[in-house]
């Protein structure tokens, strides 16, 4: 099964359910966001991460950025080329811990089942910017199949082509192949 569900902050809930103003990971981090020891105790669970799914967020970053630089058509709103976003720490455990929990609780939604929304737990990562967006999906099996899937949902891209939007945190977990990007800005 295949999902996807976006959530945006400046224009409310989007009719495009798992999308969320959160941009991609090229690689790049944030002003020293890769530092473990920058995080806090809420991220600890991540700092071990797969590496095979650390790699997966990296491609997901790359052809985020990639389609970034080539401007696109989102539905009937267009976006012109932009800037790469750069991988930040925190948005990538608050993405990293969001893939984790809807594996591990068994649910798909932008609200866990503590009833925090992707900015609540983004303030528990201590993030000192603005988050934007969230986009999730589950189900599909690499970063081509999410980010074609995203792409091609309004909601979604817009998120992912927003100018605007300048950090981002990518999470992967295996099981049930779930994704999360949270995008920021500072």
């Amino acid at each position: 099964m295949l999902s996807l569900a976006v959530l945006m902050n400046l224009g409310g809930c989007a009719d495009d359910p798992g999308a969320d103003d959160f941009g991609p990971d090229d690689g790049a981090d944030a002003a020293g966001a890769d530092d473990a020891d920058g995080f806090n105790a809420h991220c600890e669970p991540q700092a071990d991460w797969d590496p095979a799914w650390a790699q997966y967020e990296s491609d997901v970053l790359g052809i985020v950025n990639a389609r970034r630089a080539e401007g696109a058509s989102c539905g009937g709103e267009t976006f012109a080329p932009t800037g790469p976003m750069v991988a930040e720490a925190q948005l990538r455990c608050a993405a990293r811990l969001h893939s984790q929990d809807m594996f591990v609780q068994m649910y798909f939604d932008h609200t866990n089942l503590d009833g925090e929304s992707p900015w609540d737990r983004v303030d528990k990562t201590d993030y000192d910017g603005f988050a934007s967006g969230e986009n999730i999906a589950q189900g599909y099996p690499d970063p081509t199949a999410v980010m074609d899937g995203w792409m091609n949902s309004p909601g979604h891209c817009a998120n992912i082509m927003n100018a605007d939007n300048t950090e981002i945190g990518i999470g992967f977990h295996g099981g049930d192949n779930h994704w999360t990007q949270v995008m920021g800005r500072r």
